[in-house]
């Protein structure tokens, strides 16, 4: 929920009977920028305006980011519950490359700089964050399964804000990131029933109504605006990411020929999901910037997938989406994607592993 991309590092793991303890250390300015390439192997990230600008501006390589990570897990902790402790860090080494520049007179500095009082729409400074994360997971009862969780995500970023002793009456300022996110997830598993399942998700995450972008750029106070890493999809057609957002899923999913004494095709599995999205805070930017501004609620529009997975071989596999976005009426900018009618998407996915 936090972070969902590779990265080009270390991680060590240790497992003992009381606790699991993992350790990992990586960057992501090894990855191409450019999607639609067999070469690109992660998803963009992106958590700043100088992000976007770069991506925008067709720079080869990704933005140059560290992250570390320790996650504990501490299963069968009590009545077969298992609880779940991570701390995620990412620092923009932007930020260290401007510091060690500065010594020389000729190097222009790639992040804007805490002090500078002239606007500037296309860039951005250094947007270091942190998420502490608890989570508890384990059985309700027989064939019932549920999974909680908790993220305060902390940090700093750029806002061009009030200031009294500059001459333009502003001036470029490092705000404090006060964020949240949460949710929960339920399974119920109907093995006797061709091995359905019936699962109920909720997912919460804040936003800033006083932010003037989704990347940076608040106008008072701290910033809410709960900003991962690198964005999780949500939906297969409208995918607005874990930010601002409240939405909920209600999904069924059967194995159709499970029955059946074929062993390649019993694996064949059918999945109907529905998704409200909702915003979390009506003002507050999203990822996607089609809203429209005098949106009358904070109902956006529903999603339904239906996806068919087959993996008749261990090595060959296919899945199959198909999903329909119904929007709400007034959710919408005019010329935005979803301003008028249903969209509707089909995506086919064959793998092949050796």
């Amino acid at each position: 929920m936090v972070i969902n991309q590779k990265l080009d590092g270390a991680s060590v793991s240790f497992s003992y009977p009381e606790v699991e303890l993992s350790m990992t250390a990586g960057y992501t300015g090894l990855f191409f920028n450019r999607t639609g390439s067999l070469l690109t192997t992660s998803p963009l990230t992106i958590l700043s305006k100088t992000d976007t600008a770069s991506y925008e501006n067709g720079t080869l390589l990704q933005s140059p980011r560290a992250v570390e990570m320790i996650s504990v897990n501490v299963p069968q902790l009590f009545a077969r519950q298992n609880l779940f402790f991570s701390l995620i860090l990412q620092e923009d080494l932007r930020g260290l490359q401007d510091t060690i520049g500065a010594y020389s007179s000729d190097y222009l500095p790639v992040l804007l700089q805490e002090g500078e009082e002239t606007f500037y729409a296309g860039r951005g400074g250094a947007v270091d964050t942190q998420y502490t994360g608890i989570g508890l997971s384990g059985p309700v009862i027989d064939s019932l399964y549920y999974r909680a969780y908790y993220y305060f995500g902390t940090g700093r970023s750029l806002s061009y804000l009030a200031d009294s002793e500059s001459e333009t009456g502003f001036s470029y300022q490092y705000t404090d990131i006060f964020s949240h996110m949460t949710g929960m997830n339920i399974d119920y598993y109907l093995t006797d029933i061709l091995y359905s399942v019936i699962s109920l998700s909720f997912n919460f995450a804040t936003g800033d109504a006083d932010a003037e972008s989704y990347f940076e750029g608040n106008t008072a106070g701290n910033y809410t605006q709960f900003t991962p890493v690198s964005p999780v999809s949500t939906a297969l057609v409208f995918n607005p990411g874990v930010s601002n957002i409240i939405s909920t899923a209600l999904s069924y999913s059967i194995k159709p020929l499970s029955s059946s004494s074929l062993s390649y095709i019993d694996s064949a599995q059918i999945v109907f999901k529905a998704i409200p999205f909702f915003l979390a805070e009506t003002g507050a930017p999203l990822l996607y910037n089609g809203i429209n501004p005098d949106i009358a609620g904070n109902y956006l529009g529903t999603e339904i997938d239906l996806t068919m997975n087959f993996r008749p071989f261990s090595d060959l596999g296919g899945i199959l989406q198909t999903g329909l976005f119904l929007p709400a009426a007034d959710a919408f900018a005019e010329g935005s994607e979803f301003d008028t009618s249903a969209v509707f998407l089909a995506r086919l996915t064959l793998s092949v592993s050796y």
